[in-house]
């Protein structure tokens, strides 16, 4: 702890550093993995809404570089910047901690303005789009539970999309 032991203020470029370069291998296969994503999510989302709503993806980063490089470049740039500020809140600000996955559905944020009903179905998009990633991926079928997104009360035509486009 830095603000305890002032010794350690020597280390902390050699740390930097490391966030830096590993940060932007975390950042990198992150968007690669959203960018992979997006497809098929997109299109579950298609079916389950019936087409009525469209569902987009973003890996959110305060980090705007594209190549691994970069990205290591430009996180290495904001931490240096940042230090002063960082110390003072005993945090790091900028890195892969502070990313996340924005959720759209037509475009508005479905953690914000989404129903439950559309968060739901955002979530069993995503899963059955990684589910198919993991197919893609390894050439066999992953099991995929979704008890926490599927219920016995949900409307018809989403449990008859799950099964005749998903369970088959």
């Amino acid at each position: 702890d830095i603000a305890y032991h002032s010794e350690l203020m020597d280390t902390l470029a050699i740390w930097d550093e490391r966030l830096a370069m590993l940060g932007a291998q975390i950042i990198y296969q992150r968007r690669s993995y959203v960018d992979r994503m997006q497809e098929s999510a997109v299109a579950f989302y298609h079916g389950l809404s019936r087409g009525r709503e469209e569902l987009s993806l973003a890996y959110a980063s305060s980090i705007e570089g594209r190549s691994a490089e970069e990205i290591a470049y430009e996180l290495s740039e904001k931490l240096t910047k940042n230090r002063a500020e960082d110390l003072k809140n005993g945090s790091t600000s900028v890195g892969p901690h502070r990313d996340d996955l924005e959720i759209y559905v037509d475009q508005l944020s479905a953690r914000i303005y989404g129903s439950q009903g559309q968060q739901r179905s955002c979530a069993l998009s995503m899963k059955l789009s990684e589910a198919a990633l993991i197919r893609e991926i390894t050439g066999e079928q992953p099991v995929a539970l979704l008890d926490d997104v599927c219920s016995l009360s949900m409307p018809f035509p989403f449990l008859s999309y799950l099964w005749q486009h998903v369970l088959h």
